[in-house]
């Protein structure tokens, strides 16, 4: 077995005169470079699939909304066109398909 720690900072802020919200994600030094972007993201999903579980019986309501965000911030054009990740914040690695261990 293999054991993964990731303990990951989100910071919101948004501003009223765009409108938009700045979201920062922040990882510890310790971290940064030993995953790729593809590793992180199955990891921040298996957390939030975890979230979205313990809100009980309603569990599927709250899996709609965060489908429907996410649906949204990608139809969007004005959605991550700014995204900016730190040089080394991540292993340079191509996404590989066969990688997802759910499909």
């Amino acid at each position: 077995m293999t054991k993964i720690r990731l303990m990951v900072e989100l910071e919101a802020i948004h501003d009223s005169e765009t409108n938009m919200t700045n979201v920062f994600l922040t990882l510890p030094t310790e971290v940064l470079g030993t995953q790729t972007k593809q590793e992180t993201a199955h990891l921040l999903a298996a957390g939030l699939g975890l979230l979205i579980k313990s809100c009980g019986d309603k569990d599927y309501l709250m899996m709609e909304e965060v489908i429907k965000h996410l649906n949204h911030e990608f139809a969007s054009v004005n959605s991550f066109s700014n995204v900016n990740l730190g040089k080394g914040m991540f292993k340079d690695k191509e996404i590989e398909k066969k990688t997802n261990p759910y499909g």
